[in-house]
């Protein structure tokens, strides 16, 4: 089991189960920037902070990602990049974009999902969730419908309950050890860690990339080698 800790966070979780209510999916943006954390001198933003977006995304989405397309900068990490602004292409027709570095002074975790009904807005930090719905236009004017464009409707915050992710994570663990199923799989980490990878190759060749996915990696089930539960 590999530890995506953002998989328990009670507002990605209220997310996923309400994404029927958006309709059609749109796009998904992230945002995950902060100060930079100077004990961080074996990789870079995209593998330390993007990677977890990355995962949610296709978590809360549902499809293989496609194509990338990124751009990264190299401001004030001595080796590897701090800030990438990256395009993901889901199979089904989301975009996903990126916005993530180590250059702001103020920490914010976010992820907004954009549908046909609506948006999501997820704050990792509160562990809130709002949702914004298009209401039905009622302009008494009607070229201010067409400024407008999607007309506003009600927002809505969930009470959820708030909850330690990296608790939620572990007690995950240990029911898959007694025989629940495994949450966040090592094959499913692996297509994760492949799209982390090719944002990077994009950065680096100026040009998209074609996502490959879990099918260039080889990796054994896990059940095969773990002795039998009783």
């Amino acid at each position: 089991m590999v530890g995506h800790i953002e998989r328990f966070n009670p507002a990605i979780l209220e997310l996923r189960q309400r994404l029927p209510q958006l309709g059609k999916v749109y796009q998904a943006t992230a945002r995950r920037i902060g100060p930079f954390p100077s004990r961080i001198q074996d990789v870079g933003v995209v593998m330390d902070l993007a990677s977890h977006d990355i995962d949610v995304m296709r978590y809360v989405i549902g499809d293989p990602v496609e194509r990338v397309y990124a751009a990264t900068g190299h401001r004030v990490h001595s080796t590897y990049e701090d800030m990438i602004f990256g395009l993901m292409h889901f199979s089904g027709g989301v975009v996903g974009a990126l916005d993530v570095n180590w250059l702001t002074p103020t920490k914010i975790r976010e992820l907004m999902v954009v549908g046909s009904n609506g948006t999501f807005i997820a704050n990792y930090l509160t562990q809130d969730l709002t949702f914004h719905e298009n209401g039905a236009s009622g302009e008494a004017w009607p070229g201010l419908a067409t400024i407008r464009g999607i007309s506003e409707g009600n927002a809505v915050r969930y009470a959820l309950r708030r909850r330690e992710p990296l608790r939620d994570e572990l007690e995950a663990f240990v029911a898959y050890v007694l025989g629940a199923p495994c949450p966040t799989s090592p094959e499913d980490a692996v297509v994760t860690l492949a799209v982390a990878l090719d944002l990077i190759a994009s950065a680096e060749r100026g040009k998209p990339v074609d996502c490959l996915g879990a099918k260039r990696v080889t990796v054994p089930n896990p059940q095969s080698a773990m002795p039998s539960r009783t």
